[in-house]
C-alpha cells in the first residue's frame, strides 16, 4: 500500500522522508564554479511551491531524466534532503528548499485537477502599504531582443 502524498506547505527539516505530487513550473541551468547543475520550482496542487536544486554530480548523473522530467505533466517525487531556504534572494517564499540526493525517486503520476498555472497575486493594499519580503523574487518574463 503506498502512502500519501505531503503538501509542499508542510515541508521542514523536522523529518526526513517526503513525497511530494507536484508539476514543473520552471527548470534551467546555470554554472558556479565551473561546474553545471539544475534548479526548478515545482508546484502542488494547492499552488504551492518551492525550489530545487540539483548538484553538479546529481546533474551529470540525470541529465536525461531532467530532459524527461519536463515533458512529464505531474509526478511524485520522494527521497530529497530538505534544507533552509537562506539565499540572499530566494526564488519561492517557502521557507525550506529540497536537494536530489542520489536516491531522489522521480516517478510519473497522472494528477488530473492540476492547474496549469498558478498565478499569486498580491493585494494591491499589500503593495501600497509596502507588506512584502524584499529578498524574494517575483516573475520573470523571457522576451527575445
Amino acid at each position: 500500500m503506498s502512502r500519501g502524498v505531503d503538501n509542499i506547505k508542510d515541508i521542514n527539516d523536522n523529518k526526513e522522508v517526503w513525497k511530494v505530487a507536484v508539476k514543473v513550473d520552471d527548470i534551467w541551468t546555470t554554472t558556479r564554479y565551473s561546474k553545471e547543475y539544475a534548479e526548478m520550482i515545482i508546484r502542488d496542487i494547492q499552488g504551492d511551491s518551492i525550489h530545487v536544486m540539483i548538484g553538479p554530480e546529481e546533474y551529470k548523473k540525470r541529465t536525461d531524466e531532467l530532459a524527461e522530467l519536463m515533458k512529464l505533466k505531474t509526478f511524485t517525487m520522494t527521497n530529497f534532503r530538505v534544507q533552509p531556504n537562506d539565499d540572499k534572494f530566494k526564488l519561492t517564499p517557502h521557507a525550506y528548499k529540497m536537494l536530489f540526493i542520489s536516491g531522489t525517486s522521480v516517478q510519473p503520476k497522472d494528477i488530473p485537477n492540476m492547474p496549469v498555472s498558478a498565478f499569486k497575486f498580491k493585494k494591491f493594499e499589500e503593495i501600497q502599504s509596502l507588506k512584502f519580503a524584499e529578498d524574494i523574487l517575483v516573475g520573470s518574463l523571457m522576451c527575445p531582443i
